[in-house]
């Protein structure tokens, strides 16, 4: 009995494929890899493991087992993962199913197109918003806004032939199409024809579309892409009644406008062909999806060479983007800015902001160097004065009084604020018989005191003297 046994290693793993894929079958997957594979293509898939580094180790029936790694297996692609050996739809130009409104659309390659392989069945739009259902046939007709229905109002035949829009919801801001996707132009549909007709469907390119069963009057056709298109009929713009399904025909809208119509294509069951008529806004038709064309470029806004109409990143995102002032004009630049961010505010303004300076411009906010001349007390008869100032500022207060300023000095001249040198005659007590006795004073200032009392001052010894106050060894 085979089991799928999934070890959650590190941590819970959502084995899904990437935005707008497959939610993958990790079983199925492993079985489509065996098939490629001679050696052990006769094999069933028993047991499947999560591997800590994503892979999977598959299991089979015969006790062998082989490593699975998922991922772009294009290596054309900018997502192609060269450890990888099964695609899990996750290369950008992939062609993968999507879900929509709860429901998973298939989808088909043809040319160099992506197409909704079935008819859009939504009710709301791509931003969440709701299509109005109108069931009533005279309000039907006086729609100038988005609305939907079912053909004949019956909600089964929605699940076979999806719902019937009028064209006003085709063209809706909001989008009828999931993100990445839109309502064909008729520009496209012409080049789908194109290539039917150069893939050997010439003239009968509308057999090639249809479906192999549902069209009546032997009108099934060939499918020979897998477009699977079905006759599920119309709405009429004039009564609000339905025709043409289902198994009769089959309207499906293009974007295009045509002189106040829209352009739609029809297939019925009695030709082979492509036919294109100019309808009425007011007309239910089918809707096929088509998804955006790859436009190659930066995607991710962080990067300065993110290009907004791109939907297919090509590696060439490079340079983050540093947000700042980028105008040198302003104080506010940023040399290291490359993307601008408002932030300039102040134009720059040049010349001297030293106010200690001649040359001080106070309107200046960015120094350009032109500070020279420096403002202080020129005159060297006051105490103020600077060396290095080349220009009076009226800072001169006070005179140079020259003498000595040292109190300690007979010199001493109180006046003086400049000592000039003239302190010679230290004041201090000049007789040696007294204790202040200062040998290098030149002036008796009266300080002598204390006579001098030579004698043992030491009371450890037997001639100790409590008198002295020299000892005299």
């Amino acid at each position: 009995m085979r089991r799928i046994a999934f070890l959650f290693l590190l941590f819970p793993f959502a084995l899904s494929a990437q935005e707008d894929c497959d939610v993958f079958n990790i079983q199925g997957l492993a079985a489509e890899n065996l098939a490629l594979h001679d050696s052990i293509a006769n094999f069933a898939v028993d047991t499947i493991i999560l591997q800590p580094d994503g892979s999977f180790e598959v299991q089979l029936s015969n006790g062998t087992t082989f490593t699975q790694v998922l991922g772009c297996t294009d290596p054309a692609d900018v997502n192609y993962n060269a450890a990888a050996n099964t695609d899990d739809c996750s290369c950008a130009s992939a062609c993968c199913s999507i879900e929509f409104d709860g429901y998973a659309y298939s989808v088909v390659e043809i040319g160099d197109q992506c197409w909704f392989a079935e008819n859009l069945r939504t009710t709301t739009y791509a931003d969440g918003s709701a299509i109005p259902e109108e069931t009533d046939n005279a309000a039907w007709t006086g729609l100038s806004t988005g609305a939907r229905c079912d053909y004949d109002n019956d909600a089964s035949n929605a699940l076979t032939y999806g719902r019937l829009y009028n064209w006003y919801a085709v063209n809706n801001g909001s989008g009828l199409c999931p993100s990445g996707w839109h309502v064909p132009t008729d520009g496209e549909w012409t080049a789908l024809e194109t290539y039917l007709g150069a893939n050997g469907h010439s003239g009968a390119e509308g057999t090639a579309l249809k479906s192999t069963t549902g069209w009546l009057d032997n009108g099934n056709g060939t499918d020979d892409f897998g477009f699977s298109a079905l006759p599920g009929g119309h709405r009429d713009y004039s009564d609000g009644l339905f025709f043409g399904g289902p198994g009769i025909e089959g309207l499906w809208w293009s974007s295009s406008p045509n002189d106040g119509n829209a352009w739609t294509l029809d297939l019925v069951s009695i030709s082979q062909y492509f036919g294109w008529f100019g309808r009425s806004p007011r007309e239910g038709s089918s809707v096929r999806c088509l998804r955006d064309a790859d436009v190659l470029g930066c995607t991710d806004p962080a990067y300065i060479e993110y290009d907004a109409a791109a939907n297919t990143d090509d590696g060439s995102c490079a340079t983050p983007v540093v947000l700042g002032c980028t105008d040198p004009a302003f104080t506010e630049y940023d040399a290291s800015a490359n993307t601008d961010d408002g932030s300039c505010a102040t134009l720059v303004v040049e010349g001297c902001t030293d106010h200690a300076y001649t040359e001080y411009n106070w309107a200046a906010n960015t120094n350009d160097g032109s500070c020279a001349t420096l403002l202080g007390c020129t005159d060297s008869a006051y105490l103020e004065y600077d060396a290095a100032a080349g220009a009076d500022d009226g800072s001169c207060a006070t005179l140079v009084v020259a003498g000595c300023t040292d109190p300690a000095y007979t010199e001493y001249n109180a006046a003086a604020n400049t000592d000039d040198g003239s302190c010679a005659t230290l004041l201090g007590c000049t007789d040696s018989a007294y204790l202040e006795y200062d040998a290098a004073a030149g002036a008796d200032d009266g300080s002598c005191a204390t006579l001098v009392v030579a004698g043992c001052t030491d009371p450890a010894y037997t001639e100790y003297n409590a008198a002295a106050n020299t000892d005299d060894g």
